[in-house]
């Protein structure tokens, strides 16, 4: 096995943790819109447990790309490796290149959609909350403040 045949289980990897992160965020985006807190925590924890093992797994393609190429690891494209491979794994790069492509975009896509549910809710908490506390005031310490009645209050 080359050197650069050892991107190719790792770049596995890779795609099966971002298929399980797509997971996580097509459940956060259903959890979102019910507003269960609780399970949105837990779905946070995950994917940053995923993240976390991501970022390991990026570290090591890179180190294993700078032992092969010259220059910036983060510029070699999966396309600079196929003239090193075998046919065999040159075909197993080319339909694991098309499904990080596609599950990349998905994430992407759902991604986008979490932010804009998760803007709207935090919206949504900000009106109520503003309904619920009192406005406030920035009168100097000793002023009395004018007390205003409710309509309820007055007599007809």
């Amino acid at each position: 096995m080359s050197e650069v045949s050892k991107v190719i289980p790792l770049l596995e990897e890779i795609l099966v943790l971002l298929e399980n992160l797509l997971s996580l965020a097509s459940r956060q985006m259903n959890v979102l819109v019910y507003g269960d807190v609780v399970e949105i925590q837990d779905i946070n924890a995950k994917q940053e447990a995923v993240l976390d093992k991501l970022k390991e797994l990026e570290e090591k393609r890179l180190s294993i790309i700078s032992s092969c190429f010259e220059g910036d690891p983060t510029s070699i494209t999966l396309s600079r490796l196929y003239p090193y491979l075998e046919p065999a794994e040159q075909a197993r790069l080319s339909v694991l290149a098309d499904r990080l492509n596609t599950t990349s975009a998905c994430l992407k896509v759902i991604g986008k959609r979490n932010q804009e549910l998760a803007r709207r809710s935090l919206e949504i908490i900000q009106k109520e909350l503003s309904l619920l506390l009192p406005e406030q005031s920035y009168q100097r310490i000793g002023e009395k403040k004018a007390i205003k009645s409710l309509v309820l209050d007055r007599k007809t």
